[in-house]
């Protein structure tokens, strides 16, 4: 009896371990995916920052 329930202690283990590294994979997919919308959103503010700054210049020259 005792070397079943040590054998299902196991397979439990090995089922949470494989569970938490799914967890942990999700959790640095769900990063870089936030990090990958960050720094668009930085683009696109550095974007628009600098076609506002070439419009001024633009009509300062005028």
């Amino acid at each position: 009896i005792n070397e079943i329930a040590v054998k299902q202690f196991r397979d439990n283990n090995n089922y949470f371990l494989t569970l938490n590294a799914i967890a942990q994979e999700k959790r640095v997919a769900q990063a870089l995916v936030s990090l990958g919308c960050f720094i668009s959103f930085i683009l696109v503010l550095v974007l628009i920052t600098s076609s506002i700054a070439k419009d001024v210049k633009e009509k300062n020259g005028v």
